[in-house]
């Protein structure tokens, strides 16, 4: 945002409980004001204009509307605090962000650097996946809605062009910038996270070249070109513009996704052997709250890497990993889930696919700088060919100018193929002490790592530590909400304590336990967290207002694991050799799952919430059928008791660890495993899946091991 200007004559001192100390800027929506709360904390508030009020039901409507933009997760955009009306005045409240918008910055300084829009196009391309997961759309994604704040760039006002709409009578039914409009939004039709790509791919442009894409005469030209003629690209850097012509296809339905877009621009993985990882750098951000900033090098020499691990592919040999299910019946193959075929960056298809009717696969391929052509890599589909959106994607791949020694990698969704193995794309050291638990953040960025010595935060893509919280009590559990914000941590000390993930702060310590707390588990709308606890009692929180909500009792031993489902109905929690079901709304227990011989350590669901699987002392992990209360399938092969399990988030993969010091993944279509990971040299204390497949695994070795699909 600019540097604020002195208040003009007529603006207000105050509007509802913020002080007004200057004024930022006025667009067709209201005024923006520098604004400081309660603590002096500063904020900008956008006022709106007097138009829009006079319609009770509307204005109720519209806070509904962007306060549900609250939902979207903080990196990348500036966080909506607060959305109120001020008796007849509406305004919106939001994080400021210091800085001038992308449009300021082009006017002043000309077009963008290569390196400098590859960033900027990663990180709006970020934030656009956060705002749709949110189940939000833009509608008005322009350069002037992109500031360059200090940490980078952020997206501003999404959400709040529609929300607008309902609440002013002059509505045209265009919501947006002429020249930063999509076809279907100039043409009044539907509008979905696609127009945002279209609009997107124009600011991009726009930052390469410093002119619009599609002229900046008369408005009725300009939307003319848009929905007949073709983009003007010339100067466009080469790597980007082929990204950016595929998110201007006229066709909605042939642009990529923002999470189609963010792989190719990363480019694929770099490094050929594992990478060995020291503690956080002293210049990562959370600095404040690290006590023991090391000077140790981030990567360990490579006579230093030890422990190299083996990845096992199961077969039909004695001793490999099977599956059981009651009746003794035959496990079909296995097989991905049934998908369209889907490449995307991760995982390397079979070297042996052949091509079929309907596959696509690329010929010969002269590398670019720094990336090696592709290699007999082919996908099948017998219900559509693979479009033209996702070839370009995968041609797309090397932006970055990542070198990919060994080939690209593509993880391969399809019925008529599977992943063959996993390899160890890092270990994570900086732990003194053996780590309990781990878990990723909402968009996968980040990963948590919580031992007897405190919790380290990391950045998976660049697989460096941010930040250690040091807690001076043993950490047994972490947890992230799911917009993000708030990391919950399970404590020997009886206590769950919550940081905020912004400042880096602890903001609450929730006391009620008698025992150790031995797990923390957000609902997944992120208003209640449980805590299990070696006194056999679970305790329910609400983790924004930070108090007690409910003490569930009945277990007679320790709870050491806790999971919601998905729909957010059921609350599993184990016990001693059972698993009970609670229905956390009504504070009540619904089911008892006692079909063991042996203790429960660990239970996860399925991300239809039909499955529950459970980790157990007699080396098995069991499926059960929610609904019907019974055991479908009984996984086999650990030699030792099982202590963590682990759903990837589209239910296709298992993972489960344990004291025989081994990870193990199991395909889900065909219930059987497909892998067993070795490197640990302690017993496995927690495993988890991150949205783009990476699996964490930690250990009481001191070290967290991330694992890719090749």
């Amino acid at each position: 945002m600019p540097d604020p200007l002195l208040l003009r004559p007529g603006d207000p001192e105050t509007i509802g409980s913020y002080d007004l100390t200057g004024f930022l800027g006025e667009g067709g929506q209201g005024a923006v004001y520098l604004a400081e709360n309660a603590d002096g904390d500063r904020v900008a508030v956008k006022v709106l204009h007097a138009r829009f009020a006079g319609d009770d039901r509307a204005l109720r409507r519209f806070v509904r509307e962007v306060d549900a933009t609250r939902r979207v997760a903080r990196f990348c955009t500036a966080r909506v605090l607060e959305v109120a009306v001020s008796g007849t005045q509406p305004y919106i409240v939001s994080e400021y962000v210091p800085g001038e918008s992308l449009k300021e910055l082009i006017a002043r300084d000309g077009p963008r650097e290569v390196g400098a829009l590859e960033r900027l196009a990663v990180n709006t391309a970020a934030a656009l996946a956060a705002i749709h997961r949110a189940g939000i759309v833009h509608r008005d994604v322009k350069p002037s809605n992109v500031l360059m704040g200090p940490d980078g760039p952020r997206v501003i006002d999404f959400g709040i062009a529609r929300a607008l709409d309902h609440v002013t009578t002059q509505s045209t039914g265009l919501i947006g910038t002429p020249a930063y409009m999509s076809p279907e939004q100039i043409a009044g039709g539907g509008i979905g996270p696609a127009s945002d790509m279209f609009s997107w791919a124009l600011t991009l442009v726009y930052a390469a070249v410093g002119r619009p894409a599609f002229g900046g005469d008369s408005v009725p030209a300009v939307m003319h070109r848009i929905l007949t003629g073709q983009p003007d690209l010339s100067g466009v850097p080469t790597p980007l513009r082929d990204l950016i012509a595929a998110a201007l296809a006229k066709d909605p339905e042939q642009r990529p996704t923002a999470d189609d877009v963010l792989p190719a621009l990363a480019g694929p993985p770099t490094a050929q052997r594992p990478v060995v990882l020291g503690p956080p750098k002293d210049d990562a951000p959370f600095a404040a709250v690290r006590s023991d900033a090391s000077s140790e090098p981030a990567v360990a020499p490579p006579d230093e890497v030890t422990h190299e691990p083996t990845v096992q592919v199961s077969d039909d040999q004695t001793g490999e990993p099977t599956m059981t299910a009651p009746g003794d019946r035959t496990p079909e193959p296995a097989s991905m889930p049934p998908d369209d075929a889907i490449l995307t960056p991760g995982v390397m298809a079979p070297r042996d696919a052949a091509p079929e009717q309907g596959v696509m696969a690329p010929r010969d391929t002269t590398p670019g700088p720094g990336v090696m052509a592709p290699r007999e890599i082919a996908v099948t589909s017998e219900r559509r060919p693979m479009t033209r959106r996702k070839v370009l994607l995968t041609a797309v791949g090397g932006l970055a100018g990542v070198t990919v020694p060994t080939g690209l990698y593509y993880r391969l969704h399809d019925r008529h193929g599977t992943a063959s193995h996993l390899e160890l794309a890092a270990v994570l050291r900086g732990h003194s002490a053996e780590v309990r638990g781990v878990d990723f953040g909402p968009d996968g960025r980040f990963l948590v790592s919580g031992g007897r010595d405190g919790i380290r935060i990391w950045n998976v893509a660049t697989q460096s530590g941010v930040a250690t919280l040091a807690l001076n009590v043993a950490v047994t559990s972490v947890a992230f909400s799911p917009d993000g914000r708030i990391l919950a941590a399970g404590t020997e000390s009886h206590r769950v304590e919550l940081w905020n993930t912004s400042t880096g702060r602890l903001t609450a310590t929730l006391e009620g336990h008698t025992s150790p707390v031995g797990c923390v588990a957000f609902s997944p709308n992120g208003k209640m967290l449980a805590s299990g606890g070696g006194d056999g009692t679970i305790r329910l929180w609400d983790p924004v207002e930070r108090h007690h909500i409910a003490t569930l009792t009945g277990h007679t031993a320790v709870v050491g694991s806790a999971a919601f489902s998905p729909d957010g109905k059921t609350l599993a929690t184990n016990g001693s050799n059972r698993v009970w079901l609670w229905n956390p709304a009504k504070r009540r227990r619904v089911a008892a799952l006692s079909d063991y011989g042996a203790s429960v350590n660990a239970v996860a669901f399925s991300p239809d919430s039909k499955i529950l699987a459970t980790g157990d002392g007699d080396r098995t992990a069991r499926l059960w059928d929610v609904g019907r209360r019974r055991v479908v399938a009984t996984l086999t092969g650990h030699t030792g008791a099982l202590s963590a399990v682990a759903f990837s988030r589209n239910g296709g993969f298992l993972a489960t660890g344990g004291t025989d010091r081994t990870v193990r993944v199991w395909e889900m279509a065909g219930r059987r495993a497909i892998a067993t990971l070795t490197g640990h040299t302690g017993y496995v204390e927690g495993v988890a899946f991150s949205p783009d497949y990476t699996l964490a695994s930690c250990s009481d070795d001191k070290t967290v091991r991330l694992w890719t699909f090749r």
